[in-house]
Parts: C-alpha cells; structure tokens; sequence
C-alpha cells in the first residue's frame, strides 16, 4: 500500500481542493525514499500550485482508500496546513485543472477518500456543512 499526504487548508470556512482530471482533491501526493510527510506536502504543493508555499502544521488523522484515477490502496496522512501567502492567487500546474476554496461540496466531484476526510472534518467542528 503506498503512503500519501494530503493537506488540509481551510479558509473562511472553505477548504482547498484541486480539481485533476474529473475529480477534486486534497493537495499532496506520494513520498519520495527518505522524504518526510511535511516535506512531501511541501514539494507536492509548490508542483501542482505553480510554487505557491505552504506551511504544514498539525497531523489530523491516517485514511485508507483507493486513488480515484488509478484505483491503488493508499494510506492517506492529512496534516493541517496553511497558505504562507494567503493573498496571492494560485496557479494551477499542468496536471491540475482547476483550484479554488469550496464550502459546499456536495456540488463537486469530490474523490472518494477526499469525501471521507471533508466529512470527518464536518464531523470533528472542523468545517461546518454547507
């Protein structure tokens, strides 16, 4: 099972998602041999956010489920972040269609593990619903 991390950036009530291909996602992506988690999300971030910086704060919880595009298991570790330059626009990268701050997600394609990590946010007083 690989190892992701994905993170977690909520503003004003409204968390981060990228859109890839048709579904929307946390930030993050897979470790590279000896990285660290926060090192990871911070690599990942400036890749697929045209080198917008990140800070990486608390570990929320470990997810486990199936990536949406290539269907492979993964343990998803979800930290809590923040955006160094909150008002700065972002970019999207190549492989990322679109990014934006949601606060209902009912209304997009959300991944499956990525529902399940915005509705334990929901759960925890995190987010609130819609």
């Amino acid at each position: 099972m690989a190892n992701v991390v994905n993170g977690i950036i909520i503003l004003d009530n409204r968390i981060l998602l990228f859109k890839k291909r048709e579904y929307w996602i946390l930030p993050g992506g897979k470790s590279e041999l000896g990285e660290l988690h926060f090192e990871t999300l911070v690599r990942e971030f400036k890749e697929e956010a045209s080198e917008s910086e990140i800070m990486v704060n608390d570990f929320y919880k470990t997810f486990c489920g199936l990536t949406p595009i290539s269907k492979r298991e993964v343990s998803v570790h979800a930290y809590f972040a923040e955006l160094i330059k909150p008002n700065i626009g972002l970019c999207p990268s190549n492989e990322i269609l679109d990014i934006r701050f949601i606060g209902n997600h009912i209304k997009y394609n959300l991944s499956e593990i990525t529902l399940e990590i915005v509705n334990s946010l929901i759960k925890d007083k995190y987010l609130k619903y819609g």
